[in-house]
């Protein structure tokens, strides 16, 4: 069973699949009988059913939504014990690997990317510069063997563009003069062959892996994130790359963009073996710019000195929650 709940006064018409980028544009796409709006309806196929409810929500979601609840990552102590009494449960807390990242960054004295490593300016068709990032990032995350550069302007760069509000003929072929040359660099780079030959391959993997946990004082600490690729080898290892849009003008910056992330990749490699159970060797960051890959430390004894890293910075972020309370309190 998949549930989908939302809210919408009409479905906006799409005439192809690649100019959807959430299941209000694809899902009557896909189903006709949704394309004169939401009413109470079933519609039968051959091998599935959709059952259309307004205004009510399913009991089998009714059941879960305690469990979501304690998921919610608590901003304080007290929260922590709020939802601990709630469910009856310790609490999980959640952050995400861009917070630990950041974390780990601010402690090393690490200043944020935003401040040292200015991103492309652009002034045209309404994107940010970080909204162009998002759309090179979707087009080399789901690139595979088989597409070809017409395959790619005419389907992929349209399904990234729609992801940000663009589908007009004129934004695609903007984007592709901003950023063709860019992809078609790495689809001739020897990572992207390398990833070609991989015997499975993920693209733009979403995981959550437990890292921490003290079930008597603190709960429980996960971890969540996106993989931009990562493929296991004819070797029986795998490599694990997240793609990077910065653009860099000297070696400092180049050093501090490598410096900065290198505990991402790693906390990826640990979610493989983890997750997946593929013997992670290779890690590195893959700069679009450039065209450039650089590899970064992921042996064990690498994820070993992060480990212990991070287990400190648990430990000072919960006792700074507690002193925060205690100066709100007294």
């Amino acid at each position: 069973m998949l549930v989908f709940s939302g809210a919408a006064a009409s479905f906006s018409e799409k005439s192809s699949i690649e100019e959807c980028s959430n299941w209000f544009d694809w899902l009557p796409l896909l189903v006709p009988e949704l394309r004169d709006g939401v009413s109470e309806q079933v519609v039968m196929r051959q091998d599935w059913r959709l059952q259309v409810r307004v205004g009510e929500m399913p009991r089998q979601f009714q059941r879960v939504t305690p469990k979501i609840r304690v998921m919610e990552k608590p901003e304080s102590r007290y929260r922590a014990r709020q939802l601990d009494k709630e469910s009856n449960n310790v609490p999980n807390r959640i952050w995400s690997v861009s917070e630990w990242v950041e974390r780990l960054a601010d402690e090393q004295g690490i200043k944020r990317s935003r401040e040292e490593i200015p991103y492309r300016v652009q002034r045209k068709n309404s994107l940010e510069a970080y909204e162009w990032g998002h759309v090179l990032h979707r087009v080399l995350e789901h690139l595979q063997s088989d597409h070809d550069l017409e395959y790619v302007r005419e389907h992929l760069l349209k399904m990234a563009l729609a992801s940000v509000g663009l589908t007009s003929q004129e934004a695609r072929v903007f984007a592709w003069e901003k950023l063709g040359a860019e992809i078609v660099t790495y689809m001739n780079s020897d990572l992207h062959k390398e990833c070609c030959q991989g015997k499975r391959i993920y693209s733009e993997m979403p995981f959550a892996v437990r890292l921490f946990e003290d079930v008597q004082e603190r709960g429980t600490l996960s971890l969540n994130g996106v993989i931009d690729k990562v493929w296991l080898r004819a070797d029986g290892k795998a490599t694990v790359v997240d793609f990077k849009t910065h653009k860099y003008k000297s070696a400092t910056q180049v050093k501090r963009i490598v410096e900065k992330y290198t505990p991402q990749l790693q906390l990826y490699a640990y979610a493989v073996e983890k997750l997946l159970h593929w013997r992670v060797d290779r890690a590195g960051l893959y700069m679009t710019a450039t065209g450039s890959y650089m590899e970064v430390p992921c042996d064990l004894q690498a994820r070993e000195n992060l480990w212990k890293k991070m287990q400190i910075l648990w430990t000072k972020a919960d006792s700074r929650s507690e002193e925060k309370e205690k100066r709100l309190f007294s």
